[in-house]
């Protein structure tokens, strides 16, 4: 009798390690690593605006908005974009292959053109005093109003 309780509990104890260790890989492919653990890079942007320009809470959302945009195009998942003060936007991207590649995308002014049928450049966002998002009343599609 004593064998055989023997080995009851030596394959109970090898089912309970393999389910600890069957346990344990999922359980660290859910964890998210962050920049400290997994490398990637954190850019602190300051904003300065031109002359003449006020600088806004709604600017900066703005503009957070649009690094959030860019960053999706590296797939980086759990970015950290947010405001810091009145003037800087953090942005912090655990994970990524190439973080000089992802500063310099982040770093880089967008600028808007309307190109004609030619190519040639007839207006660029310089000339744009306002735009809105709208409503098309009878298609209900969205535009950007100029």
């Amino acid at each position: 009798m004593k064998g055989g309780s023997g080995l009851k509990i030596t394959i109970v104890i090898i089912l309970l390690a393999a389910l600890i260790a069957l346990s344990i890989k999922p359980i660290s492919e859910r964890i998210s690593l962050g920049l400290d653990l997994q490398g990637g890079a954190q850019v602190v942007l300051q904003a300065n605006p031109e002359e003449g320009e006020v600088l806004t809470d709604e600017v900066l959302e703005q503009t957070i908005a649009v690094m959030r945009n860019r960053v999706d195009q590296f797939g980086v998942s759990e970015p950290i974009i947010q405001k810091s003060g009145s003037d800087r936007i953090i942005v912090e991207l655990a994970g990524i292959d190439n973080p000089d590649e992802a500063i310099e995308l982040l770093g880089t002014t967008a600028k808007m053109q309307f190109v004609g049928p030619d190519g040639v450049v007839i207006m660029d966002g310089s000339h744009l005093k306002d735009a809105q998002p709208v409503i098309d009343n009878r298609t209900n599609e969205p535009q950007i109003s100029l």
